[in-house]
């Protein structure tokens, strides 16, 4: 799947819905809270940062990418079937950058 920048999700958020969506950026901030964790993702396109939710049951290398530190490069990609977009969801299989 094609990359799609951030400040294209926050303008376009209704047409998204149930469809897959893969994005590159660095992390502002990684939260691990052991079971669930929170990254703020941001591509350079806008200021706004765009919050990845991730789930240890669901992501398979979560105790890698909570491990990351700020200014990681990662590649996020999720669906959400029948769902409309928010800042705050999207759960994902996630990449570090160049590995």
């Amino acid at each position: 799947m094609e990359r799609m920048r951030i400040a294209a999700i926050f303008a376009d958020q209704e047409s998204l819905g149930g469809k897959e969506v893969t994005v590159c950026g660095w992390a502002r901030t990684i939260r691990d809270m052991k079971t669930f964790g929170f990254i703020e993702l941001n591509d350079g396109s806008c200021f706004k940062n765009l919050q990845v939710v991730m789930s240890a049951e669901e992501l398979n290398n979560y105790k890698e990418i909570a491990a990351q530190n700020v200014g990681a490069s990662l590649i996020v990609r999720t669906y959400k079937p029948n769902k409309v977009w928010h800042s705050r969801d999207l759960p994902l299989d996630m990449d570090l950058d160049g590995k």
